[in-house]
Parts: structure tokens; C-alpha cells; sequence
């Protein structure tokens, strides 16, 4: 894993550009015996145009490898491994516009969207037992909205508000495992 925070206003020297804008940048390595290698970007842009209003950008991969039952299972025909699976993979990307009313009282807003692929599911097979496969993707886009308040060190209260529409963008039936 490796990652880096730039502040550009400082690294580039500039004064009017608001309080601050960074930029972060990271990915992730992993190597597998069973399935080989991924690598996954991060990046983050956050930029404060003043003390009390800020925006963040966020774009994100990640994955999860399939477990040693999803490939390798072997129950009598029951259940069985795929030892050709393929990670399941997500991309996010996230937008926030933040205001601080005071220094107890702040609210954000944030937009997202997520896409998950490759999704693993138990599927049926003719013979009655079931098997793992990659059937499908997942679109998920929402906001949120939330308000917060601090009333001392220990006590606080908020309000939040999230619509998410999710997709499944394939047709599948895109749960852990069909009823045997």
C-alpha cells in the first residue's frame, strides 16, 4: 500500500485560493497464489474555501478476492467450487460540499456512486446442487444529506436523510446463495 497527501496551496506557494486544496493519492497491491494480483487506485481532492465551507472530491477501486470455499468447496455435489472465479470488484466515486454555521453546528451533503462487478453467487445446477459463479453487477447511486450538532465533548445529536436507488444491472438475482 502506498499513499501521499499534497497541500497544494503550500507545495505551490499560492495565496488565493481559498484556506487550503489537497490532494491525496494512493493504491493498493495484493497477489494471490490462487487468483494473481489486482492493484487498486485511491485519489481525494478537498479543497476549503474558507473556514466554514469545504468540498471533497473521492474516487476510489477495491475488490474481494474469492474465499477458499468459493473455489475450492466439494460437498457431494451439493455445493461446489469454482477455481475459476474472478474478484469481485467495486468503483466508487463520491462528491461532499460541507458547511460549518458554527463551530458546533455543521452540515453536509454528499453524492455517490458505487459499481460493484463480478458479483459471487451460489447458482443452481441441473443436477439439483449448486455452484459458485460471477453472475452480476450492482449499480448503487444516492445522497445524503446530514446535520449535526455538538452540545459539549460527549453529547451530540444529528440529523440524517439518505435516498440510494441500486440496480442490479444484469437481470441476476444477485443474492449469497439460491434455496436448494
Amino acid at each position: 500500500y502506498l499513499q501521499g497527501t499534497v497541500d497544494v496551496k503550500e507545495f505551490f506557494a499560492l495565496e488565493n485560493i481559498g484556506k487550503n486544496l489537497a490532494v491525496t493519492l494512493g493504491a493498493r497491491y495484493d497477489n494471490y497464489d490462487d487468483i494473481g494480483s489486482t492493484v487498486n487506485p485511491r485519489a481525494g481532492i478537498v479543497y476549503g474555501v474558507s473556514e466554514k465551507l469545504y468540498f471533497k472530491m473521492l474516487y476510489g477501486e477495491a475488490f474481494r478476492a474469492p474465499s477458499f470455499l468459493d473455489l475450492h468447496t466439494k460437498d457431494n455435489g451439493a455445493v461446489e467450487g469454482n477455481p475459476d472465479l474472478d474478484s469481485e470488484k467495486i468503483t466508487t466515486l463520491e462528491g461532499m460540499a460541507g458547511y460549518n454555521f458554527t463551530e458546533n453546528v455543521r452540515t453536509t451533503l454528499t453524492v455517490y456512486n458505487n459499481r460493484a462487478t463480478d458479483i459471487i453467487k451460489g447458482v443452481s445446477t441441473p443436477q439439483g446442487g449448486q455452484h459458485f459463479d460471477n453472475v452480476g453487477s450492482i449499480d448503487a447511486t444516492g445522497i445524503e444529506f446530514e446535520l449535526r450538532a455538538a452540545f459539549d465533548k460527549n453529547r451530540y445529536g444529528y440529523l440524517n436523510f439518505t435516498f440510494l436507488n441500486s440496480e442490479n444491472t444484469t437481470g441476476e438475482t444477485v443474492t449469497w446463495m439460491d434455496p436448494v
